[in-house]
């Protein structure tokens, strides 16, 4: 630091920063910053994915919790007919166009019922994004996460291609869930008692399900997975407004 001297405070020593100085101290606060910032932002980042995987988690332990709940309504049976543990959006519609409940289902949907009328059959959907802290039906809450969709064990009409290892337990347990907390999240998916940040697939890179939904591979191999969305915002963005169960959807959850 330099001592220098100015006029009116004769015989005295004033003490300062030359320029030389203040640039180096702000370079070297610039450095620091450089370093600090993006460590910062990365922690931030770390932190906020480690939230979403804890929401995630808790997600699956509240969808399941709900399907013990409907397996103990049921009487630990799955319903008659093929029709699905939970009733899908349109499903006599689907039955009388000769479609089986192997078709995805909106789980958030008013339900169409045999004849004709509408059921409100969303309460399934809404005990689970309530229980998460989500809207539901009430605004005053957070949004609901962006997407989740799970997978049980399917109840479809058809049970050629299912094996026979299948059981009822399979139709009420969670297999698979892909979960989305908002549109920039970094998408969760759990499948085979794993989670992981990229859609499951194969050794070789390929799908880890056939054209049907059945499983290729592992423990779980020639089951019939049924798919069910209990939130799903990303229609919005999608081609269209193409949303669940659509070709578009589906490319879209396998392109992470």
């Amino acid at each position: 630091m330099k001592k220098f001297k100015r006029g009116k405070f004769k015989g005295k020593t004033i003490s300062g920063f030359t320029l030389v100085e203040l640039i180096v101290v702000l370079v070297i606060l610039a450095i620091l910053a450089a370093i600090l910032v993006p460590a910062l932002l990365g922690y931030i980042d770390r932190a906020k994915e480690k939230q979403d995987l804890l929401d995630a988690k808790n997600c699956l332990t509240v969808i399941q919790a709900q399907l013990s709940e409907v397996y103990g309504k049921n009487g630990g049976v799955v319903p008659e007919n093929g029709t699905p543990i939970l009733n899908p959006n349109d499903y006599w519609e689907n039955k009388r166009n000769s479609k089986t409940s192997v078709d995805d289902i909106n789980a958030t949907a008013k339900t169409k019922t045999e004849n004709g009328g509408v059921e409100d059959n969303n309460t399934f959907a809404r005990k689970i994004l309530t229980t998460m802290d989500s809207k539901g039906n009430n605004d005053n809450k957070k949004e609901d996460p962006y997407c989740i969709v799970f997978a049980v064990g399917s109840n479809a009409i058809n049970t050629d291609t299912i094996s026979p290892s299948t059981t009822t337990h399979d139709k009420y347990t969670v297999y698979f869930l892909f979960y989305k907390e908002t549109k920039s999240s970094t998408p969760l998916f759990y499948y085979d008692g794993r989670w992981s940040t990229s859609y499951p697939r194969e050794a070789d890179g390929s799908e880890f399900l056939t054209g049907q939904n059945i499983v290729k591979s592992g423990k779980l191999k020639g089951k019939r997975l049924q798919f069910y969305t209990i939130s799903n915002e990303s229609y919005r963005d999608l081609p269209n407004n193409r949303g669940f169960g659509t070709p578009e959807f589906w490319n879209w959850v396998k392109s992470f």
